[in-house]
């Protein structure tokens, strides 16, 4: 296909780099690179499995995903021989220099808007602190009352206590989306997801090592249930480790998921599975 010896052919982690000196389709080249993976954890596991790779809907499906970075992207991915980093950005983001600059200006704009905006914010924060307090000295005062009226006391303090997660629960749940940022990184010896929010950072799931890779899962629009039994259309992108499954979906588009796909089928030369 190459015309040219295995031995002459540039490599990339003991991995053959042909697909730039062949006309093939793009499903074909990973379903090569997935046969010549020089791990047998990142091959397919039998013939079977091979044939059914090779299915010609399976790579039309495969070679319809966009391969290119959309233009409006702010990801941006680096990779080299050693390690690939994908940093996905927080829906807001905001620098103390732009904060300086634009907040009079914005201020004299919105004043009338801001002050309601503010003073209903404050009502709404009062509402809650009172709510949390009086729920608070409920419970206390029923955990001091003699047995068994303390627990049929603490049994009617928990219908007070959902009101106030849920009021609580939205807050958090807007923090968590306009404000998270997530960091995927693979190396030569493992594969980490981090979120990090205000400067508190967590692994999940936990880092596991890059030999155990082996399914690259792509999962166009689909409908997932969210808060309050609300649908939202979502794509994934799933990287599996063993059982460990490293998934991309917050802060990103279709576009830029299919372009991450084709990103890391090419690094880690495991072809893409769509679902």
């Amino acid at each position: 296909m190459t015309a040219t010896h295995p031995a002459d052919l540039p490599q990339k982690d003991f991995r053959i780099q042909f697909d730039q000196v062949t006309n093939l389709s793009p499903g074909f080249i990973s379903w090569l690179k997935s046969m010549t993976a020089p791990t047998l954890e990142q091959r397919l596991s039998s013939a079977n499995a091979a044939l059914n790779a090779l299915d010609e809907s399976h790579l039309q499906n495969i070679s319809t995903l966009a391969a290119g970075k959309p233009a409006d992207s702010k990801i941006h991915l680096t990779k080299n021989g050693e390690v690939l980093k994908i940093p996905i950005p927080p829906v807001f983001q905001l620098s103390w220099s732009s904060v300086f600059l634009a907040f009079p200006r914005f201020i004299a704009k919105n004043f009338l808007h801001l002050f309601g905006t503010i003073v209903s914010g404050c009502l709404l924060l009062c509402g809650f602190i009172a709510w949390n307090y009086f729920t608070l000295w409920w419970t206390i005062t029923w955990l001091q009352s003699p047995f068994p009226f303390n627990f049929v006391g603490i049994a009617f303090s928990l219908p007070l206590w959902h009101a106030s997660y849920s009021l609580l629960y939205p807050w958090l749940l807007m923090l968590w989306l306009l404000f998270l940022r997530i960091r995927l990184r693979i190396d030569s010896q493992k594969i980490t997801l981090t979120y990090e929010l205000f400067g508190f950072k967590f692994a999940h799931p936990r880092p596991s090592p890059r030999e155990n890779i082996s399914n690259l899962v792509y999962i166009p629009m689909h409908m997932l249930k969210g808060f309050k039994d609300n649908f939202t259309e979502v794509a994934e992108l799933n990287i599996w480790a063993g059982v460990k499954r490293y998934q991309l979906r917050l802060h990103t588009t279709e576009a830029e998921l299919e372009w991450l796909a084709h990103e890391l089928s090419d690094w880690l030369g495991i072809p893409i599975t769509r679902e």
